[in-house]
């Protein structure tokens, strides 16, 4: 009957039971289950959902090479700390498939970034396993992330960042081009951000803010300033004139030149004209390279600390507008705008009062 206590034997079975049950359980099996829950429930973007599958997947893979077993073999309770040790130091040093066509470009070993994003990947996924009963001991429970190193971000000067801006206007679609470069530069979006926005996100005319979806599947509002606003309100215009020119409907903000055909999720072909991220980085390039700061170091996201760094140095935004602004969760983030340079501190030694 529904309700009704169980005895000492029928709960003595029941765990019995379980416990045969999570010891078969397939490692590849919990890991379908915890992307499953890791997007569906908790919410996780599609982006983050993709990059833990591929860690998860990818040290499963190593672990079945440890154990000389198929990945689609190993149990779950089987794996041990030692096993996941292996498998990061195989990832450390195996090549990365990156860099096939230009082998010789490849760094010697996985910097430590890309390893404590692959230990978090794991304690996150033996976490959840614990807590859902699936293993009765985490094995990666003392696994230490690696020290990331403290570099300060890349950042352009303001007359850089003015030269970029002008070089845009010279790109395959100036209108284009200057509102992407002058949104990425007065508003500091992350890449996925700027792919993702679209036109229901944009309120007011002249267009005012801008609301993207962060990490986390977090809001957040972009205040345009006048640059970004026109730049944007010129924009809008003739991305119209191009859906009318060719007969095609998009909710994406920025457009690519030419449309491409996809397989629509009902199973029927559609034309998706919005840009992706490789046409977003490649605005950026183009200018930069016409601006003559192509450097190491200088991609897309150099936009993001070029904004964060001039704010803080023209004292337009204190940390906390500043972490509103960026969506940064953890005001502790903020630390890596507060760097120096040689010219700060020849300026500041300067005019020391001991120093005059």
């Amino acid at each position: 009957m529904f309700g009704q206590a169980l005895s000492v034997g029928q709960v003595t079975a029941i765990n019995a039971k379980n416990a045969a049950k999570t010891q078969e359980l397939l490692a590849s099996t919990a890991i379908d289950d915890f992307l499953a829950e890791y997007r569906g429930v908790v919410g996780r973007s599609q982006r983050a959902t993709d990059s833990q599958r591929a860690n998860l997947h990818d040290t499963l893979k190593l672990i079945g090479e440890v154990r000389g077993e198929a990945p689609d073999e190993v149990r779950l309770a089987d794996v041990s700390r030692e096993d996941l040790v292996a498998s990061l130091l195989l990832y450390r040093e195996r090549p990365d498939p990156r860099f096939t066509s230009n082998p010789d470009k490849a760094p010697r070993e996985r910097s430590n970034e890309s390893m404590a994003r692959r230990v978090s990947a794991i304690r996150t996924f033996m976490g959840w396993c614990g807590r859902t009963e699936r293993i009765y001991v985490d094995p990666s429970l003392t696994l230490k992330s690696p020290r990331r190193q403290a570099n300060s971000p890349e950042a352009l000067s303001e007359e850089e960042a003015r030269r970029v801006l002008v070089a845009a206007s010279t790109g395959a679609w100036p209108l284009r081009d200057v509102a992407l470069v002058s949104l990425a530069l007065g508003c500091g979006p992350r890449l996925a951000e700027m792919v993702n926005a679209t036109l229901s996100d944009l309120n007011g005319s002249p267009p005012e803010p801008l609301t993207v979806m962060g990490k986390g599947s977090k809001p957040r509002r972009l205040h345009l300033g006048s640059v970004p606003s026109q730049a944007t309100a010129a924009w809008l215009v003739e991305r119209q004139a191009f859906l009318d020119k060719h007969h095609l409907t998009s909710d994406r903000l920025f457009l690519a030149t030419r449309p491409r055909q996809v397989v629509h999720a009902t199973g029927r072909p559609v034309w998706e004209c919005g840009l992706n991220r490789d046409g977003v980085a490649g605005v950026f390039d183009a200018a930069v390279t016409t601006a003559g700061l192509r450097k190491p170091g200088v991609r897309t996201h150099v936009c993001r600390h070029t904004f964060a760094t001039l704010a803080l140095r023209s004292k337009t935004f204190d940390l906390r507008l500043l972490q509103a602004a960026l969506g940064h969760a953890n005001l502790a983030t903020m630390s890596r705008y507060l760097h120096v340079n040689d010219e700060d501190l020849a300026k500041a030694a300067s005019s020391h009062p001991l120093s005059k």
